[in-house]
């Protein structure tokens, strides 16, 4: 694995921790989340982060792994980015309360395997 692929994963890991941390802000409330553009926003660049790195993890890292939803994190970036006011806030929510958890476990898995090949 290139250096910069781990790099990458342990930065995507941080992004999803951060959200997490977000989330317990607002105690996983979706009327909160709903009600405050501060979280919305905060929680919507967490989102955009991790689409951005995806797309800098190599093609033969995402090719080696298709069990990984990468596409899904690059299309939630390039929507953020590019088309932000369409984002239906009960489906973003369901990403960052299902998908990102899932997606964070994915990566950690990904990077032990990684590591204990290294040692």
């Amino acid at each position: 694995m290139l250096t910069r692929d781990r790099i990458a994963l342990e930065k995507i890991i941080g992004y999803c921790d951060d959200i997490a941390a977000i989330l317990e802000q607002i105690e996983w409330q979706y009327a909160r989340y709903e009600g405050e553009r501060v979280y919305q926003y905060a929680l919507s660049m967490c989102l955009l982060q991790i689409g951005e790195l995806v797309n800098h993890c190599s093609k033969e890292l995402v090719d080696r792994h298709p069990d990984i939803p990468w596409k899904y994190a690059r299309a939630m970036r390039n929507l953020y980015a590019h088309d932000y006011d369409s984002a239906r806030l009960d489906i973003v929510w369901t990403t960052l309360t299902e998908d990102i958890p899932a997606f964070k476990l994915q990566l950690q898995r990904l990077l032990e395997g990684i590591y204990s090949v290294l040692l």
